[in-house]
C-alpha cells in the first residue's frame, strides 16, 4: 500500500468477497475427498480418517480435520486430493508455511491441478514469498475458470515485488469480470498511484469503491484510504478530507486516516480540526510519532512555544526508546 502502513497487509489477511484469494469452496474440498474416499486403492485407515475429515470441514471443526487429513496424508502419501485438502486447511486456519510442503507435494503428484497451484502461489504470498509465487504461477495462463484468479494472483505478487507497470495491463483485464471488478480496479488505480500517474488513479479508486461498498467488503477503509492519499498527494484536501473520513468510519481504529485527516485540516486552515484529528490518531496509538510531531508543529505555527516544546519531547523520547529497543534485539541486553 502507498502509505507504507499495515493497512496494506491487513487487505489482504482480512481478504473479502467472491475474490477471496486462498482456496476453493469448502463444497470443492467436500467433492475432493470424496472421491479419494471412493477410489479404488485407498487404504482402510487414509479413507477412515478422511471420511471423519470431510464431516469435520462440513461443520466447520478446523481443527479437528487438520488433524484427521495429517493421518490421511501420513497413510497415503501418493493420494494428491489429500495432500491438496489439508493444505487448503492449512490456509483457511492462517498457517501458510505448514500449507506450502503438503501443496507442493500434490502438485508433485498432480502437476496440472491448477487449483493446487494457484492456491500454493497464494500461500507463499502470506508469507511474502512473492518470487516463489510468481515462479509457481508460471508465465501461462490456465484454461478456462482459472484464468482470471491466476491472472489477479501473479499481478498482486508483480505489484508487491513493486512491478507496477507489469502488473497494471493484467489487472486491466480483469475489470468486467463481475467477482473481481473492485479489487481490480483498485489495485489498478495502486498501480498507477506507484507510477505517479495519479490523476489516472482516481476514477479507478471511484469504481472500486462504488463496487466495493458490500457489507462483505471488510478492506473498504483502505479503498477510501488509498484514493484519500492519492487526492492529497494532488493538493486537493477538501476531497482528501472526505475520504479519510470515510476511512475512519469503516475502520476507526487506524491512526493513519486521522493522521491524514489533521494534514488536511492544516492546509484548509482548520486548527481546532487539525488538533483533534492528531490527537485521535494518537489515541489510537501512542507512540504514533508522525502525529506528535505534527501536533508540535501546529502549536509552534499558532505561537505556543511551551505545548510544541513538550510534543517535540515526547517524540524524541519515543524515538530513543524505538533505537534502545532495536539495538537489544539486535545485540542483545548487555545490562
Amino acid at each position: 500500500m502507498q502509505s507504507g502502513s499495515g493497512l496494506f497487509f491487513m487487505l489482504i489477511g482480512a481478504i473479502h468477497g467472491p475474490w477471496r484469494l486462498q482456496m476453493r469452496s469448502t463444497a470443492c474440498l467436500v467433492l475432493s475427498l470424496a472421491f479419494a474416499i471412493n477410489s479404488f486403492g485407498q487404504t482402510r485407515t487414509a479413507a477412515d480418517a478422511a471420511s471423519n475429515a470431510l464431516q469435520a470441514i462440513e461443520q466447520g471443526r478446523l481443527s479437528d480435520a487438520e488433524a484427521l487429513l495429517q493421518e490421511a496424508v501420513q497413510a497415503d502419501p501418493g493420494n494428491a486430493n489429500y495432500a491438496y485438502a489439508l493444505g487448503n486447511v492449512y490456509l483457511l486456519s492462517g498457517k501458510p508455511r505448514l500449507a506450502i510442503p503438503v501443496l507442493q507435494q500434490c502438485l508433485r503428484l498432480s502437476p496440472e491441478d491448477w487449483d493446487a497451484r494457484i492456491a500454493l502461489a497464494q500461500a507463499y504470498q502470506k508469507v511474502d514469498a512473492d518470487a516463489e509465487a510468481i515462479r509457481t504461477l508460471g508465465t501461462v495462463s490456465p484454461p478456462g475458470h482459472h484464468a482470471a484468479l491466476w491472472r489477479f494472483t501473479r499481478a498482486f505478487s508483480l505489484y508487491r515485488l513493486g512491478d507496477a507497470a507489469g502488473a497494471a495491463p493484467m489487472f486491466k483485464e480483469l475489470l468486467e469480470n463481475e467477482k473481481m471488478r473492485a479489487p481490480a480496479n483498485f489495485f489498478l488505480a495502486n498501480c498507477y498511484s506507484e507510477m505517479t500517474k495519479y490523476e489516472d488513479a482516481l476514477p479507478y479508486y471511484e469504481t472500486a469503491i462504488e463496487f466495493g461498498r458490500g457489507s462483505d467488503n471488510k478492506a473498504l477503509n483502505v479503498y477510501f484510504y488509498n484514493y484519500g492519499l492519492t487526492l492529497f498527494k494532488l493538493g486537493r484536501f477538501d476531497q482528501a478530507r472526505d475520504a479519510f473520513e470515510k476511512s475512519a468510519q469503516q475502520f476507526a481504529d487506524d491512526p493513519l486516516p486521522w493522521y491524514y485527516l489533521g494534514r488536511c485540516e492544516v492546509q484548509r486552515g482548520s486548527f481546532e480540526r487539525a488538533r483533534d484529528a492528531f490527537q485521535t490518531a494518537i489515541g489510537k496509538n501512542n507512540s504514533f510519532n508522525p502525529a506528535y510531531y505534527q501536533l508540535a508543529r501546529l502549536y509552534a505555527a499558532h505561537g505556543d512555544s511551551a505545548k510544541a516544546q513538550e510534543l517535540y519531547g515526547k517524540v524524541s523520547k519515543e524515538l530513543h526508546r524505538q533505537l534502545k529497543e532495536s539495538e537489544q534485539l539486535k545485540f542483545g541486553n548487555s545490562q
